[in-house]
């Protein structure tokens, strides 16, 4: 990764290379200029926590009063179970904050929607899987007579579409702890800065990726957007207000990457013409332009004086066959 002010073709190695190209000393680069097309992009590491009661086994390790977590929600270290996932989670419980609370399997209700029909009382037809009809033997349609064609057919497991709470066994209390689940995500978002002028291919050109800002230790400030350049900054301020953060997240980490597909247009002098050309790419590589021919006619013109020596030979009996 290259800091976001490097630029990689300058005056000295645009007049090089064209020397190098041409097979001519004497062409002379006056001015490059930077037509390439950049992104900004914006990655930005969240850690996301959510605090829920679980219901468990009754404990011993229980504190009067009970800890609550709520208040250090922030506070309690976590480690990713698997760092190598692209979303690694983590789940913390707390012991000491056990006590006999409202069941959160049913919310005190002591009784729970139907695990077959979803509190429905109605599920597919078990006849006609659902279809509201049937194939006789002999491969005509008719209507299923366990349904009547309405599809759906009385849950068999439950009459109002609920159970007894097995969690709580109907009694709408529970002994529960606390639970703090982790997530950590990165989120990625991009914005134009500038585009290459639309005549310039840029297909198959990797992009230099370049660091513009970075914050390791929360979201990008105000002093570290003031250094960007105006256009940068642009595109950085439009990253970050078109995405806000849900409430349940803090933003642990901040990266501003500049992504760019590297285009010069080089003004050069031949023979007292003046020329244009443009480089693409990293390392740089001029359009349109190949070396001269001069070697290529040369051959051609050897290898021409060649034969007709060799038929002059035949002619004049010098060389014979055998």
């Amino acid at each position: 990764m290259t800091n976001a002010t490097d630029v990689e073709l300058d005056v000295e190695g645009a007049q090089r290379a064209l020397r190098e190209l041409l097979r001519d000393e004497t062409i002379t680069v006056s001015e490059v200029g930077d037509e390439s097309s950049r992104r900004a992009r914006l990655e930005t590491a969240v850690e996301y926590r959510t605090l829920a009661r679980v219901v468990s086994k009754p404990t011993d390790q229980v504190t009067d009063p009970p800890r609550d977590l709520a208040t250090m929600l922030w506070d309690v270290p976590a480690k990713p179970e698997d760092p190598f996932l692209d979303e690694p989670r983590a789940v913390i419980e707390e012991p000491k904050s056990g006590a006999i609370t409202e069941c959160p399997a049913c919310v005190g209700k002591g009784e729970a929607p139907c695990d077959k029909c979803g509190g429905t009382t109605r599920v597919p037809c078990e006849s006609c899987n659902g279809a509201g009809y049937v194939n006789d033997t002999k491969g005509a349609s008719k209507l299923c007579r366990f349904c009547s064609g309405n599809k759906m057919q009385p849950c068999a497991k439950c009459k109002l579409g609920t159970l007894p709470c097995k969690s709580c066994k109907s009694s709408g209390q529970a002994f529960t702890i606390q639970r703090i689940t982790v997530s950590w995500h990165t989120h990625k978002e991009s914005s134009v800065v500038a585009l290459a002028p639309p005549e310039v291919p840029l297909d198959g050109l990797a992009p230099v990726v370049s660091l513009a800002a970075r914050n390791e230790r929360g979201p990008l400030t105000d002093d570290q957007l003031a250094a960007l350049s105006p256009a940068v900054k642009l595109a950085a301020q439009r990253l970050l207000g078109e995405h806000p953060l849900p409430d349940n997240g803090r933003i642990r980490s901040q990266t501003l990457l500049i992504e760019r597909v590297p285009v010069y247009l080089v003004t050069y002098t031949q023979k007292g013409k003046s020329h244009t050309v443009r480089f693409v790419g990293s390392p740089a590589r001029p359009l349109g332009l190949s070396p001269p021919a001069t070697s290529v006619m040369y051959t051609l013109a050897l290898l021409v004086i060649v034969a007709s020596a060799v038929a002059a030979l035949y002619v004049t009996g010098i060389v014979r066959h055998h």
